[in-house]
């Protein structure tokens, strides 16, 4: 099952997790983080604009300036 749902990676992923646990999960939990700023932006923003981006979308927000 477990190679089924990583293919080939699946053992590669499983002995990194074995030897250095910690540094997978705060890789795991940094890709959350990322996922849920982008999906839902910046909290407590009241503007209307639902992205994490202000690139292009005409209210003057900077992109990477």
């Amino acid at each position: 099952m477990r190679d089924f749902l990583l293919g080939n990676w699946g053992l590669q992923c499983v002995a990194l997790g074995k030897q250095h646990p910690l540094q997978v999960l705060a890789a795991v939990l940094a890709m959350a983080i990322l996922a849920i700023q982008l999906a839902f932006g910046r909290p407590g923003s009241s503007d209307g604009d639902a992205g994490g981006f202000d690139c292009g979308d005409g209210d003057g927000g900077s992109c990477g300036d």
